[in-house]
């Protein structure tokens, strides 16, 4: 392997896109919540809560896509 760790690499920002998709799925999921099933305080309690972690994991998956994009050769 010319770049050792860079399929690792990869394999991370997979992770990372499916954990956005799944985080997006349980966003909307809290949003169509039953009426009953949430008070408004729980949803934006959850939607708050949700948000932060779907920040905190795009900010994990542009820095590795800036530490991949520094590799010689890899655009």
């Amino acid at each position: 392997d010319e770049f050792p760790g860079l399929e690792a690499n990869y394999e991370m920002l997979q992770s990372i896109s499916g954990t956005l998709a799944q985080q997006r799925e349980l966003l909307q999921r809290i949003y169509t919540a039953p009426e009953g099933a949430l008070t408004p305080v729980e949803k934006q309690q959850l939607s708050d809560l949700l948000y932060a972690n779907m920040l905190a994991t795009a900010i994990q998956g542009n820095e590795l896509i800036r530490v991949i994009k520094e590799v010689p050769n890899v655009q």
